[in-house]
């Protein structure tokens, strides 16, 4: 693979820590991520492996990385903003946002979870962010033209978004069923 040809604005079917050793970390404005719960596994019975995000410390851009308020989050950060879901139906009725290499600034964000009314957006992954979440936070720390990269863009939310605002993607998902599904997702002419 060759950059930019082959990463930008495309979803790339692979291991995120082969992938990115591939990009130069000076073109990446934004990581957006959410990574895999370490304690995913125990609370949905999930076969869900460890994942370890000491990699990111490689990366000095601004980073946003979704967190379980229930574990420690390992790495270092200049604020933590939290998502009120206030029709959470989970047992946590938040989850915490921590913000590296950016603003000292914290925020609340109040975007109920995908439901009857979001629901032409869901699709069949267990930890879909909704669009309107993930936009807000997209607008309010990148500008037009900026370039995101999501290491585990599941379902595709952080690429349909960058092309809803004019920001250019790298999506990075192992899972083949979830590529899919993102590509599916960026195909529908969302412009």
């Amino acid at each position: 693979m060759k950059y930019p040809e082959d990463f930008i604005n495309k979803i790339i079917c692979g291991d995120c820590l082969d992938v990115m050793k591939s990009i130069p970390p000076e073109k990446i404005d934004l990581i957006l991520t959410d990574p895999p719960y370490p304690d995913f596994n125990k609370q949905h019975g999930k076969e869900w492996p460890q994942i370890h995000i000491n990699f990111l410390n490689a990366w000095d851009c601004q980073q946003l990385i979704f967190w379980p308020p229930s574990r420690m989050f390992p790495l270092n950060s200049t604020a933590i903003h939290i998502w009120h879901k206030p029709n959470g139906q989970s047992n946590e009725h938040y989850e915490l946002i921590y913000e590296r290499n950016g603003k000292k600034v914290y925020r609340v964000f109040r975007v109920p979870i995908i439901n009857y009314k979001t629901l032409s957006e869901w699709t069949p992954h267990p930890a879909q962010k909704p669009m309107k979440l993930i936009e807000k936070l997209i607008e309010k720390n990148t500008d037009y033209g900026d370039l995101v990269l999501d290491p585990f863009v599941g379902s595709g939310t952080t690429a349909v978004a960058c092309k809803l605002l004019h920001r250019n993607f790298i999506g990075i998902e192992i899972n083949p069923d979830y590529c899919k599904i993102a590509e599916g997702r960026l195909a529908q002419g969302v412009l």
